[in-house]
């Protein structure tokens, strides 16, 4: 292997690896848009739970309703195990 090979590869393997240089304010800046996202990943969790929860309810009340008023005796026989989730 002569010199000028040898050279070719220590460019190639120079080129291989990069070498960042973050000041302090542009590290900042990347931290800041890393935990912004984090937290609307956090935000739209909570409100996709919330809306399921808001769902549920509102279907789930009027059911509640119809069956302590309207539907006292018949529900309590065809579905015994019903009463105990609410």
């Amino acid at each position: 292997m002569n010199r000028a090979e040898r050279r070719r590869q220590q460019k190639a393997a120079q080129k291989s690896s990069k070498t960042y240089t973050f000041t302090e304010d542009n590290l900042k800046g990347h931290v800041k848009t890393l935990i912004k996202a984090e937290m609307d990943k956090g935000k739209a969790e909570i409100m996709n739970e919330a809306v399921n929860q808001a769902m549920i309810l509102l279907f789930v009340l009027p059911l509640k309703v119809l069956m302590d008023f309207y539907w006292k005796k018949s529900y309590a026989k065809k579905y015994p195990n019903l009463h105990s989730i609410y």
